[in-house]
């Protein structure tokens, strides 16, 4: 009955499975950000976006190559703008009013992601726009304009036959370092409407073609989520999407969720995604009063509960909730 008033998605189960475990990297677009905290909460071992938040195809391609040669950058890399340090392969979340501070951040996350990369099970990349910002100073695709004149770029997007011949060969690199990588290429569900919806269905078309394309020639470690399909017609309702009614809210990335796990996850998961959501939910409890009996009572429950996972799970790391309820 529940399948009555809407289309359901149908997903294969994923020739791989996810544990707690599991290395996986997560890059892309807010997709990859919504997901991975998702994971982050529930324990998994995973890291994400090593460059901050990134969008378009090309712009991702560069960030894996960079940490696959583990190239770290110098002060001619970065440029000042509007009272900061920038640049333009990275997110503003790295700017910094500081030079030597803004290459440290930079530095460190590229020796940090490339060792990682080098150990990673599984790859998640998500595409979120086929439209380039290209600076014409340098002709370079930037991933983040860092509010720069429009006047400083040039916009296009790019083809089917861009994306897919970058990406096969960064894949044959990526398995010839690690032949047992698998990756997961997912289709933000976020649309791009800046400068029309007619254009964000173009650029969705070019990357759909270019992933399919890309997943038929390495069938056996490439696999398709279709986020951007659970969005479009399982979620089609407004409810679903934040107040900007573009950006989906916590219901549906708990419904993405959800289904995200139906696909990649093992059954031994399960339990331990039931215990994490009740920790979780004590952490959030805001109690009335601190120094009461009742809230000391509380606070000592959850001790014990934590010291039982940890005896349960010794794969996992609970310092930081141990953290909270020692305050």
């Amino acid at each position: 009955m529940n399948n009555f008033f809407r289309t359901v998605i149908e997903i294969p189960k994923s020739f791989f499975s996810i544990n707690h475990q599991t290395c996986g990297l997560f890059i892309g677009s807010c997709f990859t950000e919504n997901i991975g905290k998702k994971l982050l909460e529930n324990k998994f071992f995973i890291e994400m976006n090593p460059f901050g938040i990134l969008y378009n195809p090309i712009s991702i391609l560069q960030c894996l190559k960079i940490l696959m040669k583990n190239q770290h950058f110098s002060d001619e890399n970065l440029f000042f703008h509007n009272e900061e340090w920038h640049n333009f392969s990275f997110h503003g979340q790295f700017s910094h009013f500081d030079k030597k501070k803004c290459l440290e951040n930079i530095n460190f996350s590229i020796s940090k992601y490339s060792e990682f990369l080098k150990k990673t099970e599984i790859l998640f990349l998500t595409f979120g726009t086929a439209k380039v910002y290209i600076y014409k100073k340098t002709k370079q695709i930037v991933a983040n304009c860092h509010k720069v004149s429009d006047k400083e770029f040039e916009r296009k997007f790019l083809s089917v036959n861009e994306i897919i011949d970058s990406y096969l060969t960064l894949f044959n690199e990526l398995f010839l370092q690690n032949e047992n990588l698998k990756i997961v290429l997912t289709l933000s569900p976020v649309r791009h409407l800046r400068d029309g919806a007619t254009e964000n269905q173009l650029s969705k078309s070019i990357l759909t073609v270019a992933i399919h394309s890309l997943i038929s020639q390495f069938p056996k470690n490439l696999f398709y989520f279709p986020a951007y399909e659970i969005m479009m017609d399982e979620l089609r309702d407004y409810r679903f999407y934040n107040e900007d009614f573009i950006h989906p809210n916590s219901l549906g990335i708990n419904y993405i969720w959800n289904r995200f796990g139906e696909t990649f996850f093992e059954k031994t998961t399960f339990p331990i995604l039931q215990e994490m959501e009740r920790l979780n939910k004590a952490i959030l409890h805001r109690p009335v009063n601190i120094f009461s009996q009742e809230y000391e009572k509380f606070r000592h429950s959850q001790q014990h509960f934590i010291e039982n996972l940890e005896k349960k799970y010794p794969f996992l790391n609970f310092e930081k909730e141990k953290q909270h309820f020692s305050k």
